[in-house]
């Protein structure tokens, strides 16, 4: 998959594959976007997958997140019955931090802030609102879930764009001493 043939210019590395088929059109432009050619593929898993691992993996928030809206008067008065003295207000803060991190996780985009935010959101919502170990094996699996999804992130070598921009570069360099030789 290394190697280099024809107009095609695979690139990969051994956690990530993009395999990218640049070819000139006759009026000098790369392939459009609906050009089989210029489509990148992942680890050879379909996007609908990954989309439906991430949505696996952050249920236990979905569920949360969702709890907390349509339950909003029960949770002030848990909030308050806690001790919080601004039980409105901290809830407002922390269903926010969870529906911005579970957007994120969901979309698929900066996966390691989502798991630190999810992991701010649930430990003390562990500590000041659950009790029992199969509680709190559940929070530490949901945490565990998004922090493995983070790690699988962070361990990718090289984001598609910066691979992009690279190949692409290097398809000026070689259009360049072609046009020169």
């Amino acid at each position: 998959r290394g190697e280099q043939s024809g107009g095609a210019i695979p690139l990969s590395s051994p956690n990530r594959r993009l395999e990218l088929d640049f070819s000139f059109s006759s009026h000098g432009g790369l392939p459009s976007e609906s050009d089989e050619s210029a489509r990148v593929e992942e680890d050879g898993l379909s996007p609908l997958l990954c989309f439906a691992v991430r949505a696996v993996v952050i249920s236990h928030f979905v569920c949360e997140l969702l709890d907390k809206i349509t339950n909003w008067s029960s949770w002030v008065s848990i909030v308050g019955e806690a001790g919080f003295s601004l039980p409105t207000s901290e809830l407002a803060l922390a269903t926010c931090l969870l529906a911005w991190s579970v957007m994120l996780v969901l979309l698929g985009r900066d996966l390691v802030l989502a798991a630190v935010l999810l992991t701010i959101y649930q430990v003390p919502t562990s500590l000041f609102f659950e009790s029992g170990w199969y509680e709190w094996s559940d929070s530490a699996s949901a945490v565990g879930g998004v922090l493995a999804l983070a790690l699988l992130a962070a361990s990718r070598t090289g984001h598609a764009s910066s691979r992009v921009a690279l190949a692409a570069r290097t398809l000026r360099e070689e259009r360049v001493e072609r046009e020169a030789g």
